[in-house]
């Protein structure tokens, strides 16, 4: 390997070590993300069987247009229960967290999670 090459990797390397330096968090700053499965928040406030999870036909990316509805009867019927409340579920699943989207836009919409930290 020449000198060049040498120094080239160098200064790589270096640069990856500051990098993941300068990104990584001390204890202080760690926090506990808990995935949140919006069908389990459903059935947590809305206690019956049968209900499912959808998101607005308006804005189907969007994780804030979340909500609960349940099909059932004869004939079937479709029945709106409301919107979600992922941050009561945080707050009765993982005391002290907070519901958080970590990304945004279309593949984010089951992307909720219970923060603590």
């Amino acid at each position: 390997m020449s000198v060049s090459m040498k120094l080239a990797l160098l200064v790589v390397l270096g640069l990856i070590g500051a990098v993941a330096l300068g990104t990584s968090a001390g204890p202080a700053d760690a926090a506990i993300l808990y995935n949140v499965d919006p069908h389990k928040v459903c059935n947590w406030q809305y206690p019956r069987p049968g209900q499912f999870v959808a998101s607005s036909s308006w804005r189907p990316w969007d994780p804030y247009s979340l909500y609960c509805y349940k099909i059932g009867g004869i004939p079937p019927t479709f029945t709106i229960l409301g919107g979600l409340n992922i941050q009561g579920y945080c707050s009765a699943k993982y005391s002290g967290s907070r519901a958080v989207v970590i990304r945004e836009g279309w593949w984010a919409l089951n992307d909720w999670w219970c923060r603590i930290g």
